[in-house]
């Protein structure tokens, strides 16, 4: 009752911020950030932030969601992108919308059975335990021309790229809690959108987290996870201990005021040694990665998500070829401005991600149509 209330007086009022979720998993706690969106105004404001200990403690909220984003981890999502040919038998001929219709019916089941093994595989579950979450089609050609509709053109190939994602079957019954709470509900692998959102060349985006790390590979006709190397912030904090013979909560404060400069000059180097040497660790790590990637002579692009606190490796990024995500400034120059009560919300790098999951296009209307006839041969398959 009331979120029919909050949509209609939106409309009265001609109310254009979106209300937006992210409920965000981390490795031992999840995070809900609420936020407005106005892209008329391109102004993003952080309304409200909560740690969790876990996704049932969160609350229905009483306002309205215009989209509630369910960004999980790598061992609970799988979203991926991949190119499907499809050779048409008689290319003179234009494609009615029966032969359009079995080409997405074949696309489909192409794309599935070369994925469905491996998404399981990825997340420790069996096929039978596998659901699609969700699956669209992201793009469409007809040999090099690029086509909203392929009804009416000709062609001898057809391309699409479909985006989808898998979750375990364990997962359906908070998909289906969260899923009445708003119109537009999004079940995301949260490293996956984040690296589907730079906006410049990446052949792998790493994305650092407390626990493990993530790699992510980009091609010209695919985009998916690669590996999970068992390295994240926690290392440096364990080091630290360590090295100054105190527990983990003491160690994160020195990290704290290391990354402040408000340590001495000596702690500072044994500090900074300490960074620089679990860092090292992680590159050889990385290199083990990419080196055994078909296609990759030299050193690829590589950008770091990192959402630990953690000091920033800017002394190990040496070359254009290794970056830091950096959403704030490339959202800049589209003209958006962000605020917060925080100030330095947005500016720091464990939080980055959050500006990529609130502003990603889940959706593209200009592909409406092969949608129809996608969603009407997946709807028995959709959990």
């Amino acid at each position: 009752m009331f979120h029919w209330l909050f949509k209609i007086a939106k409309r009265i009022f001609n109310i254009r911020d979106q209300f937006c979720l992210v409920l965000e998993q981390f490795d031992n706690h999840v995070e809900a950030t609420y936020a407005k969106i106005n892209n008329y105004s391109k102004k993003i404001t952080l309304v409200r932030r909560k740690k969790l200990n876990n996704f049932s403690a969160l609350k229905k909220p009483l306002a309205f969601l215009d989209r509630f984003v369910l960004a999980l981890d790598p061992r609970h999502a799988t979203t991926l992108e991949s190119v499907v040919r499809l050779k048409r038998p008689k290319p003179q001929e234009i494609i009615s919308e029966g032969e359009l219709d079995h080409l997405v019916f074949r696309g489909l089941w192409e794309f599935l059975n070369r994925y469905r093994s491996w998404a399981s595989k990825k997340m420790g579950v069996s096929d039978l335990d596998l659901v699609l979450a969700h699956i669209e089609i992201r793009d469409a050609a007809l040999g090099s021309h690029r086509v909203f509709n392929p009804l009416g053109f000709k062609g001898g190939e057809l391309t699409l790229k479909f985006r989808a994602t898998f979750v375990p079957r364990g997962m359906t019954a908070l998909i289906a809690k969260f899923r009445p709470w708003t119109d537009h509900f999004v079940v995301v692998e949260n490293h996956s959108i984040v690296s589907l959102s730079i906006p410049e060349p990446s052949d792998f985006v790493v994305h650092l987290a407390e626990t493990r790390t993530g790699v992510f590979a980009s091609r010209p006709d695919e985009r998916l996870y690669v590996r999970e190397c068992f390295w994240g912030g926690e290392n440096i904090v364990k080091a630290i201990a360590t090295t100054f013979a105190v527990d983990e909560g003491v160690a994160h404060e020195l990290i704290n005021r290391y990354i402040e400069g408000g340590v001495s000059a000596r702690v500072g180097r044994i500090i900074d040694s300490k960074v620089r040497g679990e860092f090292r660790i992680l590159l050889e790590m990385l290199d083990s990665i990419y080196n055994t990637r078909k296609g990759y002579v030299i050193r690829p692009a590589m950008h770091f998500n990192i959402r630990s606190f953690v000091p920033h490796p800017e002394y190990l990024l040496e070359t254009n070829r290794l970056k830091l995500v950096d959403f704030v400034s490339w959202s800049g120059r589209e003209g958006y401005s962000f605020t917060s009560k925080d100030k330095k919300y947005f500016s720091t790098s464990i939080h980055q991600s959050i500006i990529a999951l609130l502003q990603h296009p889940y959706s593209d209307s200009h592909y409406e149509f092969v949608n129809k006839l996608l969603k009407r041969r997946v709807r028995w398959l959709v959990g």
